[in-house]
């Protein structure tokens, strides 16, 4: 995948998970934001957004990601987390998809 700091096209249609990427992965809960379906959402201002972290100092959130919802449950609000871990190991038949 390209860095993004480091050209000047977006990269975003190639990261975004879809219900045809969900499909061929067996997760038929996912893929599509409906009542029902498991979603991970992240909201951020394409203006913003930046990876802050460096070589040196390699865990560090990114800047411009305000709110990120996980199955349900916002783990991210306001850029601050909020604590909860919702995430779940996915697997399909016998596979771990991590």
């Amino acid at each position: 995948m390209a860095d993004p700091r480091r050209t000047s096209s977006s990269i975003l249609p190639d990261v975004v998970f879809g219900r045809h990427n969900a499909r061929d992965l067996g997760l038929a809960d996912r893929g599509i934001l409906s009542k029902g379906q498991a979603a991970d959402v992240v909201l951020f201002d394409p203006a913003t957004i930046i990876d802050r972290s460096t070589y040196d100092d390699p865990h560090q959130y990114p800047a411009g990601i305000g709110t990120v919802i996980v199955n349900g449950t916002v783990v991210i609000d306001g850029g601050e987390h909020t604590g909860a871990l919702p995430g779940r190991l996915l697997r399909r038949r016998g596979a771990v998809l991590a």
